[in-house]
């Protein structure tokens, strides 16, 4: 009989944004992993504080985030993983393996091309699921209500209706 003895992980992780949805998942999922410590990044400092966080850091908004003040806070907390919980924190550092020493949790850059642009996961996707009509202009456009969407965004914002 083999017995097998569990190690504590030293680990230390930094989840940003860390406020949203995506980011509770993965706090979730490592929370009661014994020697996981775990940190967020983001501006919703408000949010963060009902998150069990040893620590968060705010951050700008991804539109004004550069990359030193990642690297910045990877350096400074010392850690070894980073999960990237927003499509926009995808697209802007897909590519990027390692920030510092920490490795990037991240998906290849051809799915984060997909799911970031409507567009490119309609056309993936159209043989296996149903997906919206793409009209090239208002002139093509034969059966009426439509809803706009731009190409890139979530949820409603920069839609037009």
């Amino acid at each position: 009989m083999t017995l097998l003895v569990s190690q504590s992980i030293s680990m230390r992780a930094l989840i940003v944004p860390g406020t949203n949805r995506i980011a509770s998942e993965i706090l979730r999922s490592a929370y009661h992993i014994r020697g996981v410590h775990v940190f967020g990044g983001g501006f919703d400092s408000r949010s963060a504080e009902k998150m069990p966080y040893e620590d968060f850091f705010l951050l700008p908004a991804i539109n004004s985030l550069h990359f030193n003040q990642i690297l910045d806070l990877v350096s400074r907390i010392n850690a070894d993983l980073i999960f990237l919980a927003h499509d926009e924190w995808l697209l802007k550092f897909k590519g990027v393996h390692r920030i510092g020493k920490a490795r990037v949790a991240i998906s290849s850059e051809k799915s984060i091309k997909t799911s970031s642009f409507k567009l490119d996961t309609y056309t993936t996707f159209r043989s296996y699921v149903r997906t919206p009509e793409i009209y090239g202009s208002i002139d093509e456009v034969y059966k009426f209500p439509i809803f706009i969407k731009p190409n890139r965004g979530q949820g409603s914002h920069r839609t037009v209706k």
